[in-house]
C-alpha cells in the first residue's frame, strides 16, 4: 500500500514523496522532512472517533491519511495497492 504526500506551495500542491507499507512498517520514500513530520503525530479518524498512530496501526494510518490531510498544509492521496 502506498500514499503520496503533497505539500502546499505558492504555486499549488507538489508531491514531496510517498509513504509505503512494507510488512508492518511505514517506510518514507523521498528525502523531504515533511514525510517524517506526517509520520510522527497521530491522526484523528471519525466513525468511530479514534486516534491512530503510524507505529501502532500502520495500515489504518495510511488508509486514514487522505481523510485527515485534505486541504491543510499537507494533502494525501487515497491509498494505492
Amino acid at each position: 500500500m502506498q500514499v503520496d504526500i503533497y505539500e502546499l506551495f505558492n504555486n499549488g500542491p507538489q508531491m514531496v514523496g510517498s509513504l509505503v507499507l512494507q510488512g508492518n512498517q511505514i517506510v518514507p520514500q523521498g528525502d523531504s522532512p515533511s514525510l517524517l513530520n506526517v509520520l510522527k503525530d497521530p491522526i484523528i479518524l471519525r466513525n468511530p472517533r479514534r486516534r491512530v498512530t503510524a507505529q501502532e496501526n500502520p495500515q489504518e494510518f495510511l488508509e486514514g491519511l487522505c481523510q485527515y490531510y485534505k486541504g491543510s498544509y499537507f494533502w494525501a492521496s487515497p491509498p494505492k495497492e
